[in-house]
């Protein structure tokens, strides 16, 4: 039978303990708060981007642009967006899983850009070849890191080594549940007005 002075000395660990995961608990839940802050913060300018490059293509501006020309694809690529670590719950699988679903169904040649191990081993292990791979941003997402992501891609269509590109990627919906998605990055889409509007045109 464990003495007082044993007893004691299990209860002021268990109190040290007790203090040090209420500060950790602390720590992550301001970092938490910090994380859905950008999230919600870059969606707005993500989509108002995303509708005046729309509205330039939708014009004629960026008819001769060499981003914007839609061409006959024999070959796509997928910039598959995943975590360098786990302990995330489904995060990285639901990306991986979604992305595989949209290969499949895929009739033209496929190549593979991942950002992140968790997406890179996951296809790695399952024999695919990765065109190429790049490191997950750090916490604050810099643009000196973001930069030879963008270029490896734009270099890659332009030069026709690519007709088709899509990101694949979980998007925010809040701390606790993302949505995995597969959208098309380049050439950037149609404007769905301009879409809706040939369609009615061909209505009798």
């Amino acid at each position: 039978m464990a003495s007082t002075r044993e007893i004691r000395r299990r209860i002021r660990g268990v109190r040290n303990i007790k203090q040090v995961t209420r500060a950790m608990n602390m720590i992550a839940a301001a970092r938490l708060r910090r994380a859905q802050s950008k999230a919600e913060s870059a969606r707005p300018y993500a989509e108002r981007i995303r509708e005046i490059l729309q509205d330039v293509q939708a014009g004629g501006g960026g008819a001769r642009h060499p981003l914007m020309q839609e061409r006959t694809v024999s070959r796509i690529g997928v910039l598959l967006v995943t975590s360098d670590r786990g302990l995330c719950g489904a995060f990285n699988a639901s990306v991986t899983r979604e992305t595989e679903h949209f290969l499949a169904e895929q009739s033209a040649e496929a190549g593979l850009i991942t950002v992140g191990k968790k997406g890179r081993d996951h296809f790695r292990a399952r024999g695919t070849v990765i065109d190429q791979h790049f490191a997950q941003p750090s916490r604050d997402v810099r643009l000196d890191e973001l930069g030879p992501i963008s270029k490896y891609v734009m270099t890659e269509y332009t030069s026709g080594r690519y007709d088709r590109i899509y990101v694949a990627a979980a998007r925010f919906v809040s701390v606790l549940k993302s949505t995995p998605s597969v959208d098309q990055l380049l050439p950037l889409e149609q404007p769905r007005r301009e879409k809706e509007r040939q369609t009615t045109a061909y209505q009798f």
